[in-house]
């Protein structure tokens, strides 16, 4: 486990040991950080890293009925 802050302090970058099912992100990947930013002609663009989600969104953040 490691915590650190970039130099004005308006950051956090957390290391962390993750148990269970590997996903961190509320998308059910592994890491919030599965897109890609790219410039195509000076226009940037977002393109998915081809990772897939680890459990099932819906039945884990779905409402009562």
């Amino acid at each position: 486990v490691e915590m650190l802050t970039d130099c004005d302090q308006d950051s956090i970058w957390l290391r962390v040991k993750v148990l269970g099912h590997d996903a961190t992100c509320h998308t059910g990947r592994r890491s919030c950080f599965y897109r890609t930013v790219g410039l195509i002609d000076g226009k940037a663009t977002l393109a998915d890293d081809g990772s897939r989600p680890l459990f099932d969104t819906e039945q884990t953040y779905r409402k009562p009925v």
